[in-house]
């Protein structure tokens, strides 16, 4: 066989991969071509793209001939999951916080939805009395109303790039509320809810599945996915195959489970969080705290005519905020338009309250007066130019010198707080590859009250600190300082 037939072969078999997308490396592709071109222009072969060397080749003979009809045809390249301006997939979740009433709370749970990068979570226990919403860094918690006393309490943590998508948050209750994300052609109702547990009255489940139903009847939306911590064992058992799949983790189903059966069997619902294959360590969403009990208690359920839409469920064992439920990661196949917002001017605000310092003081002192001996402006005779320039040397000193002030919404929670729960960190997921070790179970349960302990002092040093300047600012008459430090408390 010809040699020439033969590196051709080769050059066909590599541009066709390309072309079907098999080497998504953008770096990767573009080096395999331009061997594959320098493979062929050795061989004296004439060539037009990797298209026509894929698709236009006539051997009839020892030569290989290429065809330039079909130079106007472009192939179709599309790498990864690019959509351009459209969201493709949605990556949501559910998880029983147990509470956010409490010091460093609220910053844990952020921090871990954020390291997972989702873009919705319902919660569940979030025990705030009041409903409300807080941002903290790029996501905002959307409450509702709990029981007097600090008990139960739904809500959404919401990230910032499908904020502009909300287009209603209902409280119906403090164990279920509803979200309702619209485009133009496509509306998604969360429906977030905690179920009453095993051994509550007969009539407080009912009471909860009969305002469930209504809640269902009555929301208007393309897809409606009920999620939250159910309290529900569904088991194995061949009348609930249709509605939850094999793939569960428990045998037999308890009283919970069989209500929630029936509930999706009459509403037209899929179980979809009993339906995948998976290892048992990624089916069961709560661990008891002695570790030697594990259920599957939190579902996720969707109207049967969109079952295809939630394509992945699996508990996320990484993701820690004190809580012996685990956070469940929901994958949801929309396509959402993005927004593009424009950046907004805003006013920098230095931080001047480190020229209290003397050093920093004669830092900035000397700084500014050499920038002003530079820009010379005792040569110029226009008022404005003058006052430019000086603007100009002050901003650019204070930037230097003593920065722009950072705006944080839980200043306490600094390094010491960090590292507390990054020890309990560690000693969770120690004690998660074997739950059964007493000596890890005692550990991680020493790391926890010591991470809770350290939080509530490092909160409660900042608060005396703030009074204490509050109360130097009443007594010197300066009631601004003193009403804005108060304020900062909330």
């Amino acid at each position: 066989m010809d040699i020439r037939l033969t590196g051709f072969s080769l050059a066909i078999v590599t541009t066709e991969m390309v072309r079907r997308n098999y080497i998504h490396n953008v770096s990767v592709r573009s080096l395999i071509l331009w061997t594959v071109y320098n493979v062929i222009v050795k061989h004296e072969i004439e060539f037009v793209s990797e298209y026509d060397i894929a698709h236009s080749l006539d051997v009839t003979s020892n030569k290989v001939m290429i065809s330039k009809e079909s130079n106007n045809i472009k192939p179709r390249t599309r790498l990864g999951k690019k959509t351009g301006s459209w969201i493709s997939e949605l990556k949501c979740g559910t998880w029983n916080k147990r509470t956010l009433y409490k010091p460093g709370a609220t910053v844990e749970l952020i921090g871990e939805i954020e390291r997972y990068k989702m873009k919705c979570v319902a919660l569940q226990e979030v025990r705030l009395e009041e409903a409300g919403t807080t941002k903290i860094s790029q996501t905002t918690i959307i409450n509702g109303i709990s029981e007097r006393g600090h008990k139960l309490g739904t809500g959404f943590a919401v990230h910032e790039s499908i904020i502009h998508m909300i287009k209603e948050f209902k409280d119906v209750n403090p164990r279920i509320s509803t979200l309702t994300m619209k485009d133009k052609n496509l509306h998604v109702v969360l429906i977030n809810v905690h179920a009453p547990t095993e051994d509550k009255d007969e009539e407080i489940k009912e009471e909860f599945y009969d305002t469930l139903e209504e809640v269902v009847d009555n929301t208007v939306g393309n897809i409606k996915i009920v999620l939250g911590d159910l309290n529900a064992k569904i088991g194995k058992e061949r009348i609930y195959h249709n509605v939850a799949g094999v793939h569960n983790l428990h045998e037999h189903s308890n009283d919970n489970g069989s209500r929630l059966a029936n509930f999706a069997l009459g509403k037209g619902l899929i179980i979809k969080s009993t339906m995948f294959p998976r290892k048992d360590i990624y089916k069961y969403t709560w661990v008891s705290p002695d570790g030697r009990h594990k259920n599957q208690i939190d579902h996720v359920l969707i109207n049967n005519r969109f079952r295809s839409s939630i394509t992945n469920v699996r508990t996320l064992r990484g993701a820690d905020a004190d809580s012996d439920h685990l956070l469940v990661g929901i994958w949801i196949r929309v396509k959402f338009k993005k927004q593009y917002r424009q950046k907004l001017n805003t006013i920098d605000r230095y931080d001047i309250e480190k020229l209290e310092e003397v050093n920093i003081q004669k830092d900035y002192s000397r700084r500014i007066g050499e920038t002003l001996k530079v820009q010379q402006i005792t040569n110029t005779n226009d008022v404005n130019d003058v006052w430019i320039k000086i603007r100009n040397a002050v901003q650019q000193t204070a930037k230097i010198t003593i920065g722009i002030k950072k705006k944080r919404k839980k200043p306490w929670f600094n390094k010491i707080c960090e590292d507390a729960v990054q020890r309990r960190k560690i000693a969770r997921e120690e004690w998660l590859k074997d739950t059964y070790n007493e000596e890890r179970t005692a550990e991680f349960s020493r790391r926890g009250k010591e991470a809770n302990n350290i939080i509530r002092c490092e909160k409660r040093k900042y608060i005396q600190n703030i009074m204490k300047d509050a109360e130097q600012d009443f007594r010197l008459n300066r009631t601004r300082d003193m009403f804005k430090r108060v304020k900062d408390i909330k």
